[in-house]
């Protein structure tokens, strides 16, 4: 009997890759909602940098 090693990379791959491009356009719809306020422009600006990042 052969044991395969699996690894997460492998078997979730797709399905991670589709998440975070989910949670990229959720962020995107959440940024573009924030006040305009200049107060917000840094925050919105990391969050937006970070859930879109690779």
């Amino acid at each position: 009997m052969l044991h395969r090693k699996s690894t997460a990379t492998n078997i979730k791959s797709p399905d991670v890759k589709i998440r975070a491009y989910k949670f990229s356009l959720d962020v995107i719809k959440i940024v573009n909602q924030l006040s305009e306020k200049r107060a917000f422009w840094s925050i919105g600006d990391q969050l937006l940098r970070s859930a879109t990042s690779s």
